[in-house]
């Protein structure tokens, strides 16, 4: 290819496009909204346990793996709350930080009180 040529790039599809979307999609989604999504299966394949019930060892095995993975999908969703929550308070923090914590917001603020104050007081006066 000649170096005077400019490099082109080819033109997306709508599959691409779905792609991306569902990349980015998959992107903010939490590890627990699958497992989840995984509850109804697991319980549907926990209902051959009580075919198992004449052999203890399958049994005991299969009921174990449930209470592991109902274990995983409780850890995991106190995870995703407490990462909500902290990023809730970090929102908190620095929205007062940008509002309230400013001092330049905060003398602005009571200049126009002082000033609102001030025209109240002339008014009522005359």
């Amino acid at each position: 290819m000649p170096q005077n040529m400019p490099d082109i790039k080819p033109e997306k599809t709508i599959g691409g496009y779905m792609m991306d979307a569902l990349r980015e999609a998959h992107a903010w989604r939490p590890a627990s909204f699958y497992l989840l999504l995984a509850i109804p299966l697991v319980m549907l394949l926990g209902l051959h346990m009580v075919f198992f019930v004449h052999n203890p060892k399958r049994f005991a095995f299969i009921l174990s793996l449930m209470i592991i993975f109902l274990g995983v999908v409780v850890l995991l969703a106190l995870i995703d709350v407490i990462e909500i929550a902290r990023k809730n308070l970090t929102g908190k923090r620095d929205t007062f930080r940008d509002t309230l914590g400013d001092d330049a917001f905060i003398h602005e603020l009571g200049r126009r009180v002082n000033n609102e104050q001030e025209n109240e007081r002339s008014g009522k006066e005359t």
